[in-house]
């Protein structure tokens, strides 16, 4: 798999126009006046939009060369009704393939996604570049961009609407993303981190925020028991039917985390009980997609010890600037 490069960094959004390119001799007698679009506007958007409709009509192509190939009968057939054969298609895409590997990997890939490469430098030729933005990226496929005023998302919510998670977890990465991506203001959002996390030790984040609440989809049967989501777990451990709904909080009872229903973790009877403030923060900022998030905005290979005070709720003005000077030595943003 190709190695992408996590963090913010600043990137290119590029279109690749992969089969309209490769497919060009068969497809532009089929619809020229979308070529003409492709090739005449200035309009990055309405560029793409033009390719996009060029390569939807590559889709029955490309479905029959995957059917046809292999079999001289099926060959035959094949080119009887586009004219050329299985061969050419593959050899037309092998070739495209390789122009635009060498384009791109001398611009520098960041990331990639099945609609968009991001790069580090503007490729030369032979893509449509949307534009320049500000990005983080997370994972192979899962980066977002700030691009125009605009989120340009692959791969992650972000809004964060799905998944196993609170109102005060959406909350939190809807403010740090829009602190750390679209402001750019990376010390910014590394403090509010840290305020966040102090609030939860604190408990002064209201408890209907810590509230998970959730339907199952399926059955507990058909979740894996090697699932490491908490969400699939819960739907295991409480044997959930499809369609029902669970919500609850976390307190320390006994001095030991306990899920609590949403009802009593509420009420009075239990305002008394300290909520699970270590495990909320395990489950927010050491696993799943928030502490993916956490770990390529400020984090390379291994998280610094600074940051998990900071994530602790006990970092310290010079926490921050240790986390800041570690990042300053990977990427020219600062």
């Amino acid at each position: 798999m190709m190695k992408i490069k996590n963090g913010i960094r600043e990137v290119f959004v590029v279109y690749v126009p992969l089969y309209a390119e490769a497919l060009g001799y068969f497809l532009q007698d089929k619809c020229p006046n979308l070529y003409r679009i492709a090739d005449t506007t200035e309009n990055p958007t309405l560029r793409v939009r033009a390719y996009d409709k060029i390569e939807q009509r590559a889709d029955e192509m490309l479905f029959d060369y995957r059917n046809h190939i292999g079999s001289p009968h099926n060959e035959a057939s094949f080119k009887r009704i586009y004219g050329v054969t299985p061969w050419w298609v593959e050899s037309r895409i092998g070739e495209a393939r390789e122009r635009y590997a060498l384009i791109l990997g001398q611009a520098g890939i960041v990331n990639f996604s099945p609609r968009f490469v991001f790069t580090e430098r503007e490729p030369k030729d032979g893509v449509v570049v949307l534009g320049r933005g500000r990005a983080l990226s997370i994972s192979p496929g899962s980066i977002m961009v700030s691009l125009d005023n605009q989120i340009v998302a692959q791969g992650i919510d972000v809004y964060f609407i799905r998944g196993h998670r609170t109102d005060f977890e959406r909350e939190l990465m809807k403010q740090l993303l829009q602190l750390a991506v679209v402001d750019g203001n990376v010390r910014a959002s590394l403090e509010f981190l840290g305020q966040e996390a102090a609030r939860l030790n604190e408990e002064l984040v209201p408890r209907e925020s810590l509230v998970y609440s959730f339907r199952a989809r399926l059955d507990y049967r058909h979740y894996s028991i090697k699932s490491r989501q908490e969400r699939t777990n819960v739907i295991r451990r409480y044997k959930m039917k499809q369609g029902e709904k669970k919500e609850y909080g976390l307190l320390l009872i006994g001095g030991l985390p306990a899920e609590v229903d949403k009802e009593s973790f509420l009420s009075p009877e239990y305002k008394h009980a300290p909520i699970a403030a270590e495990e909320y923060q395990d489950r927010i900022f050491a696993r799943g997609r928030t502490a993916e998030v956490i770990n390529a905005l400020f984090a390379d290979d291994r998280r610094p010890p600074e940051l998990d005070s900071i994530l602790m709720g006990k970092g310290t003005e010079a926490d921050i600037e240790a986390v800041l000077a570690k990042l300053s030595q990977q990427t020219n943003l600062f």
